[in-house]
């Protein structure tokens, strides 16, 4: 056994040593080969081998050995093989092995030699089958050898006349099928630059074909996912009258769109203007991380001469989501302007703020002529005039953005007989929950009306006849319901009513005790009951406590 182990030590040992002691001169012949063409190549191995049993050669496919000579020497053996090549392109013969009874003798030759011609690569597409009209996905090819990036781009021409693809990178392509086709083999001839135009490669590509899956009708957009951002937006909210007014709309989303090439625009404005515009659309496509961004974009003016508010409309859209496959109704997106006089021309408008609203500008560090601007847009409203000084806090009290002091001159001039018209003018401020009927002097003339009546029914009880006793009774039915009526007024003028802090409200008058509901800055409460410290209200239906610095304004 041991004896054995030797032995095989030895006969390792011996190969190692011809191996790495090999040394080759190898020259090849002729210096133009072609496909076909027989190539001669000599060399000597330095090698003390006098007896072969076998020999072998490694070469590339391609290559077939046609016969060899071995030559003894005196500093080794001297071989010439020829060789003949198949198929264009670069060649070796590696090495050759020479068995010397039982050992195996390697020698690396490494000698290299270029054969002309045309060699035929064939690619084959990696991509999905079926896919929904309008779907980006990746198609990538595969081929065995590494291609020029120009043979890439050049390839996405090819399939740029079949569908819409882009060039992502390597051999990636971004490819939307808006309907189904079939990509047939491409065929390009490339030459291979290390071998000075020795050696042409075509790249030929496999036939691929793309089923797509029609989406619903109606669609406008396909996206990936529901990140779709849609806009519509002006430089400014107020012009003045004559100002070219700009709007621009914007669609973003990682998906593209199906046909929209225009989007349409309602403009509406209360002086019961309307115009309907269709803004043409620019479509730009950007990749990335292997994802297709597309963004619309949109530009569009218009000439409002009219004073007033104007809503500005888009056309609702129609989304596919591919991960849902479902569709999805994305509202028109709106913005309000307003449409104003030029300030200069409303130079009166300075007698509307009083001394007390432009000190309260000084300390609020307010310019008077945002305030002029406020009174300027209610004027174009059609603001009742007969009423400017509480016009002129109510602009006050939008500009420094004080809603409970809005909310408090609303009040006030909705106490005093001011219009209907505040109540649609801000509906955010205004609260239905005080003063919801008639303001007082409407209850005077109806005492007045009940007094005359009174009168009536005495001269009627006079004549005791049988029509006066039914004018009697009608006239006493009327007198009811006004009396009825003239109570719940006063009724409703009894309690008062408060502006609030944003404040919680307790169960108990404790500022540790179980919060029952939240008042919001300018929140309008009814005051139950009203001590130094605490203050009983009603709000939303509840009943709870406040701190009494928690009201800011107090009205009855």
């Amino acid at each position: 056994m041991k004896c054995r182990l030797r032995y095989y030590i030895i006969l390792i040992y011996i190969c190692i040593y011809n191996i790495s002691n090999a040394e080759t001169v190898y020259t090849v012949s002729p210096s133009k080969i072609t496909v076909e063409t027989p190539v001669t190549i000599t060399f000597l191995l330095a090698t003390n081998i006098k007896t072969i049993d076998s020999v072998s050669f490694n070469v590339t496919d391609g290559i077939t050995i046609s016969e060899y000579t071995i030559v003894p020497q005196k500093d080794g053996l001297f071989f010439t093989v020829k060789l003949k090549p198949t198929q264009a392109g670069k060649h070796y013969l590696k090495n050759v092995v020479l068995k010397s009874g039982s050992i195996l003798h390697t020698f690396d030759i490494g000698a290299a030699f270029i054969v002309e011609g045309v060699i035929t690569i064939n690619g084959i597409w990696n991509g999905p089958k079926k896919v929904y009209q309008y779907e980006p996905f990746i198609l990538e090819l595969t081929v065995p050898i590494n291609l020029n990036e120009n043979v890439y781009k050049e390839l996405a021409n090819k399939i740029n006349k079949y569908c819409e693809a882009m060039y992502i990178d390597s051999n990636k392509y971004l490819v939307i099928a808006r309907s189904s086709c079939m990509l047939p083999d491409f065929q390009l001839k490339i030459t291979d630059e290390n071998t000075n135009g020795a050696v042409q490669f075509l790249i030929k590509t496999e036939p691929f074909t793309i089923v797509t899956i029609d989406i619903p009708p109606g669609t406008d957009w396909v996206t990936k996912d529901n990140t779709m951002h849609y806009t519509v937006h002006t430089k400014k909210s107020i012009y003045s009258s004559n100002e070219p007014v700009v709007f621009d709309l914007e669609i973003h989303a990682t998906g593209i769109p199906v046909s929209s090439q225009t989007k349409s625009i309602h403009i509406v404005g209360t002086n019961e203007y309307k115009e309907h515009l269709e803004i043409p659309l620019r479509t730009q496509y950007s990749i990335v991380q292997n994802t297709l961004l597309s963004m619309q974009e949109g530009s569009g003016t218009v000439i409002l001469t009219g004073i007033g508010r104007y809503t500005i409309v888009t056309d609702p859209i129609v989304v596919f989501n591919l991960k849902t496959g479902k569709q999805q109704l994305i509202s028109g997106k709106e913005i309000a302007i307003s449409v104003e006089e030029d300030i200069q021309e409303s130079a009166d408008l300075q007698n509307l703020l009083t001394k007390e609203q432009r000190l309260l500008c000084e300390i609020m560090n307010t310019d008077n002529s945002e305030c002029i601007k406020e009174l300027t847009r209610l004027k174009s409203e059609q603001y009742g005039w007969w009423s400017r000084s509480y016009a002129a806090r109510i602009a006050f009290a939008l500009v420094i953005q004080d809603k409970a002091y809005a909310s408090y001159q609303i009040m006030e001039a909705q106490k005093h007989g001011i219009p209907i018209l505040l109540q649609v003018t801000y509906p955010t401020i205004y609260q239905s929950l005080f003063f919801t009927m008639p303001a007082p002097q409407y209850f005077l003339v109806l005492l007045c009306i009940c007094g005359i009546t009174l009168l009536l029914v005495i001269k009627l009880q006079k004549q005791r006849n049988r029509k006066s006793i039914f004018f009697t009774i009608v006239l006493i039915s009327s007198i009811s319901i006004l009396a009825v009526l003239l109570g719940l007024a006063i009724y409703e003028r009894i309690p008062h009513y408060g502006i609030t802090d944003a404040t919680p409200v307790y169960k108990v008058p404790d500022r540790t005790a179980t919060t029952i509901a939240m008042c919001s800055t300018g929140s309008i409460v009814k005051i139950l009951s009203a001590s130094h410290a605490w203050n009983y209200i009603e709000f939303e239906g509840k009943q709870g406590w406040v701190p009494a610095a928690a009201l800011v304004y107090r009205v009855k």
